[in-house]
Parts: structure tokens; C-alpha cells; sequence
């Protein structure tokens, strides 16, 4: 349930790409999709959109084996494995290539992500608004 709050945080390995489009997006931009199934086929994600998604979109969501683009490597890391189009792989920090076009997985939650704090900043918050609640609710009872 906080997953993508804890992926926009300063101590993550997210991509900085990836961290700036969830604090970028709108709950609207998470779309639920079985375009980013290699690796985990048939699986519906809720992701950003991206120039993956638009360009399976606009090819009409064709299946694996007939996607455009499918088999091209967007990105590789640091000890060289690739990674490929469709994949169900999220950018991490220590990836070249072009990571906008990779898996980039968000939950409804994104669009109150507002920046990029660190885990015990978001952990405090958090707190804060537990016990604010709790106090309303003991104030409503009485």
C-alpha cells in the first residue's frame, strides 16, 4: 500500500527519472495494463504511462511475439545485463539507456507525491497523520 511513496525517496534505487515522473504525476497517469508482461506474462500492472505503453497503444495492445519494438534493449546495467522492452523491470540508478521507456510501476497513491524525501521524513509523516486521525476519532467518541 506505500510502495510508491517509499520508491520516491532519497534512499531508494530508483531511477531519477522514475522518482521525478512519480512526483510529476497525477493519480489519473497510473494506468492498469498488461502491456510490461515479459517476465510475468499475462500480469495486469498499474504503471505511468510512457513511450512504451503509447507506442503497444497505438499498434492496437498487440500480443507478445507481435509488439512493436519488442526485443529492443532500453537499458543495462552496471554489471551489463540487459533489459528489454515490455520487460517487467523498473529503472534503477545504477541502469544506462533509456529508462522512460521501461516499466515504471505506480499506484493510485502517486498523485500525492509531492517530492523526495528521505524514509524517515515519509516514516514521521506518516506518524503524524496516525495520530492526528486517532485523535479525531477519540474526539468523535468522546
Amino acid at each position: 500500500m506505500l510502495g510508491t511513496r517509499f520508491v520516491a525517496t532519497q534512499e531508494s534505487l530508483a531511477h531519477e527519472l522514475y522518482k521525478r515522473r512519480l512526483v510529476e504525476a497525477k493519480t489519473e497517469d497510473a494506468v492498469l495494463t498488461v502491456c510490461f508482461d515479459l517476465g510475468w506474462p499475462y500480469a495486469a500492472h498499474r504503471v505511468l504511462g510512457n513511450s512504451t505503453l503509447a507506442m503497444w497503444e497505438a499498434a492496437g495492445c498487440p500480443p507478445s511475439g507481435k509488439r512493436p519494438g519488442e526485443g529492443d534493449r532500453t537499458a543495462t546495467d552496471r554489471t551489463g545485463r540487459s533489459f528489454f522492452r515490455y520487460q517487467f523491470v523498473s529503472p534503477r540508478a545504477d541502469m544506462t539507456g533509456d529508462p522512460e521507456a521501461m516499466c515504471l510501476p505506480a499506484g493510485m497513491s502517486c498523485g500525492e507525491i509531492r517530492d523526495v524525501p528521505s524514509v524517515k521524513e515519509v516514516v514521521e509523516r506518516l506518524w503524524r497523520e496516525c495520530e492526528s486521525e486517532w485523535k479525531l476519532i477519540a474526539n468523535q467518541l468522546g
